[in-house]
This record gives C-alpha cells, structure tokens and sequence, in this order.
C-alpha cells in the first residue's frame, strides 16, 4: 500500500514547499544566467537574469550588451527584448551606461527607427550629465561612445559622420569599447544610399578627408577596421 500525510499536515507541507520555492528561485535564476553567460549563451543569460529580478541581475542583463565579442548579441536582436530593456528602470540603466549605448547599437542593427534611437541617445545623456560623482574619465568615455553612435545615426552624411568619429577620437583617446567590426558596417565607405543622396561637388573633398578618416576608424577600434579610403577613391575615378 501507499501512505498519505493525513489533509492538514500536506497542505502545510505543500505551503512551506511554495514558499520556499518563492525565496530559492531568484537565486536558481542568478546561478543559471550566470552559468549561460560564460557558455556564451547570452539570450539565456539574458532571461535568467532580468527573472532573478534584483538591481543587481537586471545591471548583468544590461551589461551583457558590452560584452567585447559580441558575435552572440544577434541572439538578443528581438521585439521582446527591446522592450524589456526599454522597461528597465531608470537607476539600472545609469549604472551600466555602457552596456545601455550598446543596446542602442543593436536597436540600429535590429532597424529600429533611427529618430526613436537618436531620441533614446539624448534621454541617457541628459540623465547621465545631471549625475554627481561620476569622473571626468568616465564621463568622457560615455560622451566619445555617444558621438561613435550618432555618427551611425548620420550614416547618409559622410562629413557629418566623419565629424563625429573625429570627436569620438578625441574623447575616448583610443580604441572604443563598443564599436566593433559589426557594429561599424559602412561607417567609413562609401555606400549606396549616399552616392544616391550626397550634395554635389562633395566626392573630391570627401576624397581628400579619406585617408585621415580611415586613421581615426583603425584608432577608434584597434587597428581592426579601416575607413576604405582606396575605395572611395576608386569610386570618385570611376564616376
């Protein structure tokens, strides 16, 4: 035969049980995102760590997007988990500013609305300008990272963008942190939509801008991606 608990003493037992639960699961949840990050599993760190669901966990979600490989980010490229992101308080995301510039990179490369990101560029930084106790080194480093990015913003104005990545250079003094070679597709070469929309007369200055333009990009991300002067070059010969 099979004994049972007589009623009162399972459903006592069944409420200490759920309780429990209730109180272990953030930390299953933590141990997990945690053992899925160094996997390289990052979208189920990602889930694992906003379900742990303290300051702390939802500060390593974010920070997952500044990780410096970044070949597993695409992952996390969904509907979902931008508004997840977008949902987190205001104090999670000034304390991992980085990792938030991050994500705003991967709105561009999910095809966000650039307007909607350029707005959510200028949020983060009001915020973070009117934070005290923050270095001069940091706020310098957030400012270049910032500037890297809105030049993506004005991908269709090769000047412009060049401006930007001058300002990033002089901000950051050397490489940064979150433009990779994925993150900086047609941020220095001539493109499509630009040969298509850019003001007249402007091929020969841009030619002579190129080399100094391919200088900062191979500085702003360690000698790992280039401006593709002779490209351009070749294009304006063959125009």
């Amino acid at each position: 035969g099979r004994y049972r608990f007589p009623r009162p003493v399972r459903e006592r037992l069944g409420g200490e049980l759920a309780a429990a639960a209730g109180t272990e699961l953030p930390g299953l949840h933590r141990a997990a995102g945690e053992c899925s990050a160094r996997r390289g599993d990052l979208d189920a760190a990602f889930e694992h760590f906003r379900l742990a669901g303290e300051d702390r966990d939802l500060e390593k979600a974010l920070a997952l997007f500044s990780l410096p490989d970044g070949k597993s980010m695409p992952a996390l490229l969904d509907e979902k988990t931008l508004n997840l992101v977008q949902s987190f308080p205001w104090r999670i995301r000034l304390k991992q500013p980085l990792g938030y510039l991050a994500f705003l990179w991967q709105c561009l490369a999910a095809g966000m609305d650039s307007a909607v990101v350029g707005r959510m560029l200028d949020d983060i930084e009001a915020r973070f300008s009117r934070l005290k106790g923050v270095s001069q080194s940091l706020r310098r480093r957030l400012r270049g990272e910032a500037e890297l990015l809105r030049g993506r913003l004005l991908f269709n104005d090769l000047d412009a963008l060049w401006d930007a990545w001058e300002r990033a250079r002089e901000l950051l003094d050397g490489p940064s942190l979150l433009l990779s070679p994925a993150r900086s597709w047609g941020g220095g070469s001539p493109h499509l939509s630009f040969l298509c929309l850019r003001p007249g007369g402007s091929f020969s200055r841009l030619v002579k801008r190129a080399p100094d333009a391919e200088k900062t990009a191979l500085a702003l991300t360690g000698g790992r991606y280039g401006a593709e002067a002779a490209v351009l070059e070749a294009e304006y010969r063959l125009e």
